[in-house]
């Protein structure tokens, strides 16, 4: 978490950028100014050598004044990021049902029908509550190979055989609590028997 200290911080640096961009600006203004002037000069006095050199000398110091007022502009909105920038509540946000949606994009190119399963179950299976798991295929959707048509038919079907497997998983575990916690009530099922009934719900 940040604290004061840390705010202050940031503040004074984006404060002390700013001021150094705009002394950059006004710098600038006066150089390039001058330089125009001497060039002015120079090309009244038909001096091509000279001209030359302060053309080239004009547009040496013009991209070093653009990189410096970008560089100094990209430091003020990193600040400015860093300092609106609120982290997460680990403890609270990550456990919440009202936590940020999330959503988990997985590309997939003709691969491994395996592969897409792992990473489909696996992005499912993670902790965070609010999420949206998302598969993008970019198969061919016409195409004449019969192996191609097969696999852009299985990788269809994987996101509703990997959600049905979820529900009855959830089905079965939801029932199974329900007869675990009349017998609770009851005082029908000893300690053990019950530490033997979840290891087996887990088991299933």
């Amino acid at each position: 978490m940040k604290n004061s200290k840390d705010n202050n911080r940031l503040i004074f640096e984006i404060f002390l950028t700013f001021v150094l961009l705009i002394f950059t600006f006004v710098s600038s203004w006066y150089g390039l100014g001058d330089s125009l002037n001497v060039l002015q000069r120079l090309i009244n006095q038909e001096s091509i050598v000279e001209i030359s050199k302060q053309l080239l000398f004009i547009t040496l110091i013009t991209s070093l004044l653009y990189g410096g007022i970008v560089y100094q502009m990209c430091r003020i909105a990193y600040y400015i990021r860093r300092y609106k920038f609120k982290p997460l509540n680990l403890k609270n946000d990550l456990i919440s049902p009202d936590a940020p949606p999330v959503t988990v994009l997985i590309p997939s190119y003709k691969e491994d029908i395996r592969t897409i399963w792992q990473t489909l179950f696996s992005a499912s299976i993670q902790d965070y509550p609010n999420k949206n798991v998302v598969l993008l295929i970019d198969n061919p959707p016409h195409s004449n190979d019969e192996i191609d048509q097969i696999e852009l038919r299985q990788a269809r079907e994987l996101p509703n055989k990997i959600t049905y497997l979820f529900k009855s998983q959830l089905n079965f575990i939801e029932k199974r609590w329900a007869d675990l916690s009349i017998q609770i009530k009851n005082d029908e099922i000893s300690q053990e028997s019950f530490s033997q009934e979840i290891n087996q719900i887990f088991d299933h």
